[in-house]
């Protein structure tokens, strides 16, 4: 078996052009390491099977780096599989690297969503080193393979040219190229009355051995996971990372934190679902806790609920005005919208069994205080973009009416957003309306109308 230590590997270099370079082994427990480590090509986008077959690595009969025999790669906190330069923010002179290996047992992780939150657990799960990371990259992808990303964190620290292991253009072709996939990470928007839903945007990915964990926003986003992958274990996200990825730089400004716990799918076994909770923490969390954090819980929903005080409220009504939550304050939402329609999100959450207490409201009332600064939701209208309306506020309703919970305010905002959604949606060319079969109707059948008519057009 391939030693998993060496006695002294180090790094001496701010510049890190690839693996081979600048590393120093005095001595070994197995020789001729020098076949293990597996440079990449001078554009630094990955090596093809031939390239690794002529740098000595003998492949085996299935696709994929995984099943290559064990080989040592870089790896800091502030370091990936592949880099160009590396400036940490803790530490200004030399930087000491951990030697770790890739063994063809590692858990395959395909992370879908490379906005901020996901580029991030790409990074986390590629710096521990303890999984095989695949990247799904859409519209960035060619800037991505040419020049990797600029990150500038918070804990991980500063680097460039920086990837995980593997890029792919879309899920289907990560799939064929390196699954199958022990978990899938979404951390794609949510948006079910969009283009594609997330369970059809996974799909190609999903075997019924692969564990699937939705750091994502919401509440009742399990359900159709559960409807579609029935043998599939699914794991609860809720980030708490300040991240953001914009023309493929990564502003990181608050420390990766993940509470994970798992949606209780009747179909699966609890204890089979809290060895995939374990097994996933492990492979994300660093040794180093005070570089990301993974807090485990029994139950997703009070996390959900509080964070729904937040995105519910203050989240909806500056997409529906256009102002930022600091204006919207100075205009005295604070007691004339956000509190009325807290004490909402906090009657339908006691409906469904969680108890929030004040606690919740109380933060979300001044987490921003003086800080102008524009929700989620706002940024989407002004990018003329989709929102994640449904899942957000649409579910926690539907949930009130089945509970019997009155919801005025709510009620009205979804309803405003609900238009102004389905405007980008008709712009967009997801709904269209045939003007001429309203006309001589009823408008209170204007719905029924629409909803026959786009149901024959899909």
């Amino acid at each position: 078996m391939f030693q998993r230590t060496c006695k002294t590997a180090w790094v001496c270099s701010h510049q890190i052009r690839s693996r081979a370079q600048a590393i120093k082994i005095q001595t070994m427990e197995r020789p001729n390491l020098k076949k293990y480590i597996h440079s990449s090509n001078s554009s630094g986008a990955p090596t093809s099977s031939s390239e690794n077959q002529e740098a000595g690595c003998e492949k085996k009969s299935h696709q994929g780096p995984s099943d290559f025999e064990p080989r040592p790669v870089l790896h800091t906190r502030a370091s990936a599989y592949r880099m160009g330069s590396v400036n940490s923010r803790r530490d200004s002179s030399q930087f000491i690297f951990r030697l770790h290996k890739y063994y063809p047992m590692a858990p395959k992780v395909l992370v879908v969503g490379s906005g901020g939150v996901g580029s991030i657990a790409a990074l986390a799960l590629t710096l521990n080193g303890k999984s095989e990371t695949t990247l799904v990259v859409r519209s960035d992808y060619d800037k991505v393979i040419k020049n990797g990303y600029t990150v500038h964190s918070v804990t991980y620290g500063d680097l460039e040219n920086w990837r995980p292991k593997h890029v792919s253009r879309s899920v289907e072709e990560a799939a064929r190229d390196f699954g199958p996939f022990d978990y899938v990470v979404v951390t794609t928007k949510n948006i079910p009355d969009g283009s594609m839903t997330c369970e059809d945007i996974i799909r190609p990915a999903v075997s019924p051995s692969t564990t699937i964990v939705l750091i994502q926003n919401g509440i009742g986003i399990e359900k159709p996971m559960f409807e579609q992958f029935p043998g599939s274990v699914v794991l609860s996200g809720i980030s708490m990372i300040g991240s953001s990825n914009r023309n493929c730089v990564i502003e990181n400004s608050h420390k990766d934190h993940i509470l994970l716990s798992p949606f209780n799918n009747p179909s699966i076994s609890k204890d089979i679902a809290q060895d995939k909770l374990k097994e996933f923490a492990s492979i994300y969390q660093n040794d180093d806790r005070s570089i990301n954090e993974i807090d485990l819980e029994e139950d997703s929903r009070r996390s959900r609920w509080a964070k729904l005080v937040y995105n519910c409220v203050m989240n909806t009504t500056c997409a529906m005005t256009g102002l930022d939550v600091n204006r919207c304050q100075i205009n005295d939402a604070n007691r004339a919208l956000f509190e009325p329609a807290m004490n909402e999100v906090m009657a339908i959450a006691k409906s469904d069994g969680v108890e929030l207490g004040e606690g919740p409201k109380q933060k979300f009332l001044h987490i921003g205080d003086g800080l102008f600064y524009s929700p989620s939701m706002l940024i989407d209208v002004q990018k003329g973009q989709l929102m994640e309306l449904e899942i957000i506020l649409g579910n926690p309703l539907r949930i009130a009416r089945e509970n019997g919970v009155e919801t005025p305010v709510l009620s009205v905002l979804y309803q405003l957003l609900k238009m102004k959604q389905f405007k980008l949606r008709e712009s967009m060319g997801l709904v269209k309306v045939d003007e001429s079969l309203y006309k001589g109707k009823d408008s209170y059948e204007y719905p029924g109308i629409f909803a026959a008519s786009n149901k024959k057009a899909e």
